[in-house]
């Protein structure tokens, strides 16, 4: 088929049938040139080339279009409490918080130690009136046989010695290797009470290696090193627990409910705010020394 030249104008006959047959004619010709030519599909044909069409996946709700990823990090140096059976940990809990079996103190020679004791405060070891929305703190007690198979015990909020840190005990389940009392609290309660801020999974982050900057700590939400109330721990990071540390130093520095409010009001930015149980008597030196 021979096409018409593009300029059609000058081949338009006189005859006005003759005129719209021509016209329509060169009409079409033009049409069938620029489809044979590619003329004014350029850009898409280009696009063609540079990115071919892709098959359409069909994608199920709830199903994953990726394979899953751990969630959990790795520490270096994580908490050896967690290789601990659920049973021994268990059965140790219940024992030092007045729940199992005692040994009586005629077993033991003078001087040995018998099993620590777990026990909570009460409202008459406040500084002053405070609600206390999670419950009062939990402190151990140590206990051994003195003079004539008495036994007698005495509050242990810190190591001797000079390591100035939470309370640790001789764990059985882990060949009596001494551990931190509040990391066998914090597992215990993971395990059978796991909440958002305090699971297994959270607790697998926690580095015993401070200077892993980005690894998770146990906080002490109430600002005592030395509690051991399930309720008061949480999963966060170290800057976190030094953030809550000031704010804690400050709670403890009031000397009524209205200066502690003013001062949670006013010098906490955190979101939902610190809190702390603030203490007095035999608590009262050793509340300073948690806060440092």
């Amino acid at each position: 088929m021979t096409l018409l030249p593009i300029n059609f104008v000058t081949d338009i006959a006189i005859d006005t049938s003759d005129v719209l047959v021509q016209s329509a004619t060169n009409l079409d010709a033009i049409a069938n040139i620029a489809s044979s030519s590619g003329v004014g599909d350029d850009d898409e044909e280009e696009e063609e080339l540079r990115a071919p069409p892709r098959k359409k996946q069909k994608i199920t709700v709830g199903s994953p279009a990726r394979p899953a990823i751990a969630s959990v990090p790795i520490v270096a140096k994580p908490l050896s409490i967690l290789s601990a059976s659920t049973d021994s940990v268990r059965e140790y809990i219940s024992m030092i918080s007045g729940n199992g079996p005692a040994a009586p103190a005629s077993s033991k020679r003078k001087n040995q130690y018998l099993l620590p004791q777990v026990r909570p405060l009460v409202d008459s070891d406040l500084k002053f009136p405070q609600g206390l929305d999670l419950g009062h703190c939990r402190a151990l007690w140590a206990r051994k046989v003195g003079v004539g198979g008495v036994v007698e015990e005495f509050l242990k909020l810190k190591e001797g010695g000079a390591n100035n840190d939470s309370p640790r005990v001789v764990f059985p389940g882990l060949d009596g290797k001494k551990v931190y009392l509040y990391h066998l609290v914090a597992v215990d309660r993971a395990r059978a009470l796991p909440s958002p801020r305090l699971s297994l999974d959270l607790l697998k982050q926690v580095s015993q290696d401070k200077s892993e900057l980005c690894a998770k700590t146990i906080l002490h939400l109430c600002g005592h090193k030395w509690c051991l109330a399930p309720d008061h721990f949480a999963v966060g990071s170290k800057v976190l627990n030094d953030e809550q540390t000031a704010c804690h130093r400050f709670l403890q520095s009031a000397e009524s409910l209205d200066e502690y409010n003013l001062i949670q009001q006013f010098c906490c930015r955190h979101t939902p705010k610190c809190w702390t149980n603030i203490y007095g008597g035999v608590f009262k030196d050793r509340v300073w020394w948690a806060a440092e």
